[in-house]
């Protein structure tokens, strides 16, 4: 076997590797969209090393396969699209499933202490037309509406319905986070609804 053909056998191989690279971060990705609360920094990691690999083997095969080399720059330059596609996934991902604890422990203790008497809605299509157009607050350092959940100053409202959201008759998938701050902190960290 020639210095050339063994070469060509590694960038396969390679070659191989990274599409099966491709497809995990495509799915993690997706994963990521359906059921996350927030935007991956690993996955865009990933994305631009495989988008350097793609780029390294592509000029490799340029300067080093001169036998052959229509093949392998083809498959580089498919390869290297769908590493810019892997990019672009990201980019348009919604969110992914978790950061860290500290993210987590921040949104756990303002759920605790900040929203005594108020609403927290789990499901946003779900909120009444009133609750959505006019919001108390919005929680600190996020987007509401990234976490699909928004809480409003009710209780006036409320008054007449304290006792059937205590025993878990949730009105319009709502928790009474002065009555339950735990269940709604463990509803939100799962992305139930």
């Amino acid at each position: 076997m020639n210095r050339n053909r063994i070469i060509k056998v590694i960038l396969g191989v390679l070659m191989v590797l990274l599409v099966v690279w491709f497809c995990v971060l495509s799915y993690q990705d997706g994963y990521a969209r359906d059921y996350g609360i927030y935007r991956s920094r690993t996955l865009l990691l990933m994305a631009v090393v495989l988008l350097l690999c793609c780029v390294v083997l592509f000029f490799y095969g340029s300067f080093f396969c001169k036998k052959g080399i229509g093949k392998v720059q083809i498959c580089n330059f498919v390869f290297l699209i769908l590493a810019v596609a892997s990019l672009g996934l990201w980019g348009n991902s919604a969110a992914t499933k978790d950061e860290d604890a500290e993210v987590k422990a921040v949104l756990k203790d303002y759920i605790k202490e900040e929203m005594d008497g108020k609403v927290l809605f789990l499901n946003l299509t779900e909120v009444p037309r009133s609750f959505y157009q006019n919001p108390s607050a919005d929680a600190p350092y996020y987007d509401a509406q990234d976490y699909d959940w928004r809480y409003y100053n009710v209780s006036f409202y409320y008054e007449d319905q304290q006792d059937k959201e205590a025993s878990g008759d949730y009105h319009w998938n709502a928790y009474m986070v002065k009555e339950d701050a735990e269940a709604a902190w463990k509803v939100v960290s799962l992305g139930e609804s």
